[in-house]
C-alpha cells in the first residue's frame, strides 16, 4: 500500500505542492510521479534549447535527468516552500 492510499478517499491528491510535501518525506513514489508527469512535456523544450548550442554530444534526456535530480534535492531541502497549486514542475524546471 503506497502513502497517498492511506489517505482518505477525496483527499487524495497528486498536485505538485503534494507531491513536493511527499517528496520532503523521502518518499520515492513522489518522485516517480513528478517525473512521469514532466518528462515526456519537458524532454522537447530541452532538445530545443540544446539546438543552440555547438555541441551535439549533450543529450536532452542526460540534462533532464540532472535538472530532475537538483529538482529532488531542492524540493527536499524545502526550496520551494512558496509554491502554490498554482505553479507547475515544469515551471520551476524550465526557468
Amino acid at each position: 500500500m503506497d502513502a497517498e492510499s492511506e489517505v482518505p478517499e477525496g483527499q487524495q491528491s497528486h498536485s505538485v505542492t503534494r507531491l513536493i510535501e511527499r517528496l520532503k518525506r523521502n518518499d520515492p513514489d513522489a518522485a516517480r510521479l513528478i517525473w512521469q508527469r514532466f518528462f515526456d512535456q519537458l524532454l522537447p523544450i530541452a532538445q530545443a534549447r540544446l539546438r543552440a548550442f555547438p555541441d551535439r554530444s549533450i543529450d536532452a534526456e542526460d540534462v533532464l535527468v540532472s535538472v530532475f535530480d537538483l529538482f529532488f534535492r531542492a524540493a527536499r531541502e524545502d526550496h520551494f516552500a512558496q509554491l502554490n497549486n498554482g505553479v507547475t514542475c515544469g515551471k520551476c524546471c524550465c526557468c
